[in-house]
C-alpha cells in the first residue's frame, strides 16, 4: 500500500511541477479597486484558487454532515420515545376489553 501511495504522490507532484513550468507567465491580480495590482505567476493563482475551492467545499461538506448528524440524533430520540409508548401501550391491562366482551356474550 505504501508503494501505491508513493507512486500517487510522485505523479501528483510531477503534474504540479509540469503545470507550474508551463504557466510561469506573470499575471496582475487586483484584489480591491484603488489598490495596486499584485503580479504573481499564473500557476500560483490557479493553484491558490483551487485550494480555496477545496477549503470552501470542505466547509460545506462538514456543515452538511453536522446538519445530518443533528437530524439523526433527533430521529433517534423520536424513535426511543415511540418505542417507550409502544411498550407502555402493550403493558396496559386488557380488563376493560374483557368486560365489554362478557357483556356482549351474556
Amino acid at each position: 500500500m505504501r508503494v501505491v501511495s508513493t507512486i500517487i504522490k510522485t505523479v501528483v507532484i510531477a503534474a504540479i511541477v509540469i503545470f507550474a513550468t508551463l504557466n510561469m507567465q506573470t499575471v496582475e491580480l487586483q484584489y480591491f479597486y484603488g489598490k495596486a495590482p499584485v503580479e504573481l505567476p499564473l500557476f500560483l493563482i490557479i493553484i491558490g484558487s483551487a485550494f480555496i475551492g477545496v477549503i470552501l467545499a470542505t466547509l460545506v461538506a462538514v456543515s452538511e454532515k453536522m446538519k445530518t448528524r443533528r437530524e439523526m440524533n433527533s430521529l433517534r430520540k423520536n424513535l426511543k420515545e415511540a418505542e417507550k409508548e409502544i411498550t407502555r401501550l402493550r403493558n396496559l391491562p386488557l380488563s376493560k376489553e374483557k368486560e365489554s366482551n362478557q357483556e356482549h356474550a351474556g
